[in-house]
C-alpha cells in the first residue's frame, strides 16, 4: 500500500525531529496530529500506541507512534 506523499513527507521530518522517546504532551511540537487527550483516551481504549510511564509522565516510543499512523493512515477517495 502506498501513502500520500504528504503522510510520507511528514512521517520523514517526524522521524528526525522527534526525539526517540517522547512525552505525551511535547508531541504537539513535533506536528504530531492527535493531541494528547485523544492519545489518552485511546490508551484507556487500549486502542493507541503501546505507552510508557516515566517519572509517572505518559510515554511514548517514536517508532511506535510511526507505525501506529501508518497503520491508520487512509488515502481520501
Amino acid at each position: 500500500m502506498s501513502h500520500d506523499p504528504t503522510v510520507t513527507d511528514f512521517l520523514a521530518d517526524f522521524e528526525k525531529e522527534c526525539p526517540p522517546l517522547v512525552r505525551r504532551t511535547d508531541l504537539k511540537q513535533f506536528g504530531f496530529p492527535l493531541t494528547p487527550q485523544t492519545l489518552a483516551n485511546l490508551a484507556a481504549l487500549k486502542q493507541g500506541p503501546p505507552l510508557f510511564k516515566v517519572a509517572g509522565r505518559a510515554c511514548y516510543r517514536r517508532a511506535d507512534l510511526v507505525a501506529f499512523l501508518r497503520e491508520r493512515t487512509t488515502r481520501a477517495l
